[in-house]
């Protein structure tokens, strides 16, 4: 269902944004996050 997954990949988007976001204002590093640490389905998705 295309109007599921873009809706997933819009959610998945913004918690990425709000995840640098929040990186950025404690001084980590962007992009930080391990692939492993990720979610497994983001990843089969792709």
């Amino acid at each position: 269902m295309p109007s599921k997954f873009s809706l997933f990949a819009q959610s998945t988007k913004e918690l990425e944004s709000k995840m640098k976001n929040k990186s950025s204002l404690t001084g980590q590093q962007t992009d930080s996050i391990p692939a492993k640490d990720k979610n497994p389905d983001d990843l089969e998705m792709k």
